[in-house]
């Protein structure tokens, strides 16, 4: 068998070198650490994890939290997660809680006994209390939660918190739309209503820039964000688009790809005779037929600043003060919004 002595010899590095690689220890220049890790491919050598979890009290684990990994917004988190965490020999447990209270507290029960080094949870549910975080708060386990709106506080802790701000990256999408001339602008799916707090804040940011501007807005509810539903939904669209209304914002990007196809069948020229506005930034906007504009989601930022704190923290070089970030939402223009072609249709 394979010892960390063979792979010293082979690199031609001391053993305590060769250990502090495996440990992802920064004291290593990069030069050092590829002949080591040269050296480990090559005979094949497996640290015995269980035994450095033991002298370490380390598991080199970190756990996600998310709600769905087939979705694409939430891939974004995986492969981001794992560029943070991998280089520093960290493996990802990856956890799927489907929008519910109970299986993320399930997960977070089993990740404890699996003795995880730190846990990000990435929410998406309107529920206010998070009492049931505080197993890992008593365990000392690194716990960031992005996403979450309920308590900040557990037992008189402070929660790292990074925050979303939807209801300005809405009244972004409306601002361009007024910029534009618009005047007359439908919310699709943005009724402010349901189990995803994102969906919520969208929807309230979209009455509150109305409200603030003053202008004609119609809310369409959907059952639910998908562009299937949103086509059943095709004949109070149409209805709509026939009211002179001459844009529309959507929940998600989906809704606003199939807002796209239901003008389409109106006759009507998107980003001239009429203008969408997706929210989420989906790789495929710049696939849709015009390119559809989006107000980006800042998921990977989000990830990025997640990571980085929980490996600073591991590494005894966290800021004493909890993590508290509100991140905006910009919004990515493409050509699926224009200025409004004829002012006899502003209201």
């Amino acid at each position: 068998m394979v010892t960390q002595d063979d792979v010293a010899k082979h690199a031609g590095v001391e053993r305590s070198t060769v250990s502090l690689v495996i440990n992802g220890s920064p004291k290593i220049s990069d030069k050092t650490k590829k002949k080591v890790m040269k050296a480990i491919e090559e005979l094949g050598y497996y640290p015995n994890s269980m035994a450095r979890a033991l002298k370490t009290a380390r598991t080199e684990t970190v756990a996600i939290l998310i709600n769905d990994a087939t979705s694409t917004l939430y891939s974004s988190v995986i492969r981001t997660a794992h560029q943070f965490f991998m280089p520093c020999n960290y493996n990802i447990i990856l956890c799927h809680t489907y929008n519910s209270r109970n299986v993320e507290i399930n997960q977070l029960n089993t990740l404890i006994e699996k003795r995880v080094d730190g846990i990000i949870v990435v929410s998406n549910s309107s529920y206010n209390n998070n009492s049931h975080f505080d197993r890992v708060v008593k365990k000392d386990i690194p716990l960031v939660l992005i996403n979450n709106y309920g308590s900040d506080c557990i037992e008189g802790v402070q929660l790292n918190k990074i925050y979303i701000d939807y209801k300005e990256g809405m009244r972004n999408a409306i601002r361009a739309l007024v910029e534009l001339g618009h005047r007359s602008i439908l919310g699709i799916g943005l009724s402010g209503k349901g189990p995803k707090i994102a969906h919520v804040l969208r929807g309230e940011g979209y009455q509150m820039a109305m409200e603030e501007y003053g202008f004609r807005g119609r809310v369409i509810d959907l059952e639910e964000p998908s562009y299937e539903l949103a086509l059943r939904s095709v004949e109070t669209i149409k209805e709509e688009l026939g009211n002179e209304y001459t844009a529309a914002v959507c929940v998600n990007d989906l809704v606003g790809a199939a807002v796209i196809d239901i003008a389409k069948e109106c006759n009507l020229k998107i980003g001239s005779d009429f203008s969408v506005i997706g929210f989420d930034d989906l790789e495929f906007c710049q696939f849709t037929s015009p390119p559809l504009t989006s107000v980006r989601h800042p998921l990977v930022e989000a990830t990025r600043i997640a990571a980085e704190w929980i490996l600073k923290t591991l590494n005894g070089q966290s800021e004493s003060k909890p993590l508290n970030v509100m991140l905006p939402c910009d919004i990515i223009v493409r050509q699926s919004i224009g200025c409004v072609r004829s002012r006899e249709k502003i209201k």
